[in-house]
């Protein structure tokens, strides 16, 4: 099994990633699926706030992607622990 290892993304531009596109992880936690709506639903609110010109699309995809990497390789980090213990699997890289 793989996982992603847990890092930053590079200076934001139009483009960005969600779901498992930045944080794959094993299924230890179920909870892959849920990350990825939840990344949607972060995105969503910071297009709304380009939508509406309170902010540039460079700075909500900026305030997106440090929410989404922070609350991502948390749980990245959760399942990988409760996989060495329950399945063997191999740690992070330090």
């Amino acid at each position: 099994m793989y996982t992603s290892v847990p890092s930053t993304l590079d200076t934001p531009s139009n483009v960005t990633l969600l779901g498992d596109a930045v944080h794959a992880m094993t299924p230890t936690l179920g909870r892959g699926a849920n990350l990825a709506m939840r990344d949607g639903a972060l995105l969503g609110r910071q297009l709304k706030t380009v939508a509406e010109g309170r902010i540039s699309l460079s700075a909500a995809l900026a305030a997106y992607e440090a929410g989404m990497v922070k609350y991502g390789f948390e749980v990245v980090q959760e399942s990988v622990q409760i996989g060495e213990e329950r399945m063997g699997q191999n740690p992070l890289p330090a």
